[in-house]
């Protein structure tokens, strides 16, 4: 299998998933999963031992950078001779994505709280919405 368009010393795995790969891992016959580093022009070639996934096809071998936390990766459409076929599962509800940006604690010990009141204390939080899907409803 060849690569390309991919940053360069990046890790990549490459791996035969059933249901293209909607469900996640639970779809790809990990045993059979490889990595490979992606070279200084981009580029990758491998040769992947097509494995028999646990899930029905539609079939693809799931090619996806490791380590980014950004989600990015390619599924390259493959027929699998004498693996069952199955519907294409109805793609879940994408999560959203939030990174915190910072957080802190404000607020402190009171004179009451040193006879046995509680401490007041409020965390204070920014985050950033990492995904793609637009949020609302959030303060």
């Amino acid at each position: 299998m060849i690569g390309a368009n991919w940053p360069a010393g990046q890790l990549v795995q490459l791996v035969t998933c059933g249901e293209l790969a909607l469900p996640g891992s639970s779809s790809c016959d990990m045993r059979a999963a490889l990595a490979t580093a992606v070279g200084n022009d981009g580029g990758f070639a491998v040769t992947l031992t097509v494995g028999e996934p646990p899930r029905p096809c539609p079939c693809v071998v799931h090619v996806s950078a490791v380590g980014t936390g950004d989600g990015g990766h390619v599924d390259a459409p493959i027929e699998i001779s004498g693996h069952q076929i199955g519907p294409v599962p109805t793609p879940a509800r994408t999560p959203a994505r939030l990174d915190v940006v910072e957080a802190r604690l404000t607020g402190g010990r009171s004179f009451a709280a040193w006879l046995g009141a509680p401490h007041r204390r409020t965390l204070v939080y920014t985050v950033r919405n990492a995904g793609t899907q637009t949020l609302s409803g959030c303060r």
